[in-house]
């Protein structure tokens, strides 16, 4: 959700994983930012931000592709992108999507 206009966009896409919805979430976010932004993404996705820091290896071709049009996506963009983790007790995102 964007803090500025608490616009949110939810899309069902049947058959992702978990991570793919992540990392597809992240990319959403990026391409909706002008460009020469700084940006935190903040996810309680352990595994994505860990992979975007480049602290864990991406295995899943799926999620390598995701990642690599992350990359390329910021590098067009000018952002200056920050991954980071908090507990899926404090995604306040990740409640407002689940309705809790």
């Amino acid at each position: 959700m964007r803090q500025d206009t608490q616009e949110r966009h939810v899309e069902h896409i049947p058959g992702l994983t978990n991570n793919e919805a992540e990392y597809r979430a992240i990319l959403s976010a990026l391409g909706s930012l002008p460009n020469d932004t700084h940006v935190e993404v903040i996810s309680d996705s352990t595994v994505c931000v860990m992979q975007l820091l480049d602290k864990y290896r991406v295995l899943e071709p799926r999620l390598v592709d995701l990642k690599q049009q992350i990359l390329v996506l910021v590098a067009k963009k000018k952002l200056t992108f920050t991954p980071k983790w908090v507990s899926r007790r404090d995604n306040l995102a990740g409640r407002l999507l689940s309705g809790r």
